[in-house]
């Protein structure tokens, strides 16, 4: 029970480290990667479809979401310098 309990505090508090990330440099590395954009490709051609938005914004939160159960499992290991 004490592992659940623990698990479940180090990966709420994960979560809200990532949170705090996410508003804090999400705008500023978005303009990064609008310009990079347009210097390798130019001009984006049109909008993509709303079901192409939300399609692309779940498969990241998926993929952000199995990172950060990596990351909370990685720290459970007893090595010195990573859990």
């Amino acid at each position: 029970m004490g592992n659940i309990l623990s698990l479940t505090l180090i990966l709420t508090c994960k979560v809200n480290d990532y949170l705090q990330f996410i508003l804090l440099f999400s705008p500023p590395l978005q303009d990064i990667a609008d310009a990079a954009y347009k210097r390798s490709r130019g001009r984006p051609l049109t909008m993509p479809g709303l079901g192409n938005m939300i399609a692309d914004m779940l498969f990241s939160l998926l993929l952000q979401s199995l990172f950060l159960i990596q990351g909370v499992l990685a720290n459970l290991l007893p090595l010195p310098g990573i859990g």
